[in-house]
């Protein structure tokens, strides 16, 4: 046999590889995830839950392995905590989320592990608008429904820290402590 011809059989026996074990996650190398998004960040010592909805855009491909895929999103997020007599806060930024995905012998559902690190900004009628933080990890799972959509289900747990600001009814400076906050997702990924 040839050296093209060897090379070639090797190049194709390593796509098809490569194939096998990146077909859970997304067998397309990009995707376009829309996810229900649900958080809870640390306001004056009480926990506030909120909703909204996160999108990103994810290369799937950027390492594979026989044990799992590497792939890399980037993405913006939006949140809505309402609390106590009319007060609100609204959570909105830009982040990046790595992301590995464990092989395993189903083709169709596939765990992950991520992290992800994040600038955001509150907005709220208590306190002025801040910009700040998020860093953390977490993980889920993935199924797919299809050639080119998967199910995505995750949480991730993230330490956040927004910038100091002042109060809008007296104007006093309100620091915002660093909190643990809290972030579980559900949504559609689609291949392309």
């Amino acid at each position: 046999m040839s050296y093209t011809r060897r090379a070639q059989l090797m190049l194709l026996v390593s796509s098809l590889a490569a194939f096998h074990a990146s077909a859970a996650q997304s067998a397309q190398p990009y995707s376009l995830q829309i996810s229900g998004l649900g958080g809870a960040i640390s306001f004056r010592d009480t926990l506030q839950a909120g909703a909204g909805a996160e999108v990103q855009f994810r290369f799937n491909h950027v390492v594979v392995s026989d044990a799992g895929v590497l792939s890399i999103g980037v993405g913006a997020q939006y949140t809505h905590h309402s609390f106590g007599a009319g007060q609100s806060f609204d959570v909105d930024g830009a982040f990046i989320e790595p992301r590995y995905a464990i092989a395993g012998s189903s083709e169709r559902f596939f765990p992950y592990l991520s992290l992800r690190a994040g600038v955001l900004r509150q907005s709220s009628n208590v306190v002025n608008s801040s910009t700040g933080y998020a860093a953390g990890g977490g993980g889920g799972i993935g199924y797919a429904l299809g050639n080119n959509v998967n199910l995505d289900i995750g949480a991730a747990v993230l330490a956040q820290k927004f910038g100091n600001t002042t109060i809008v009814a007296s104007g006093a400076p309100y620091t915002f402590n660093t909190m643990v906050g809290f972030a579980l997702k559900a949504g559609i990924s689609i291949g392309f």
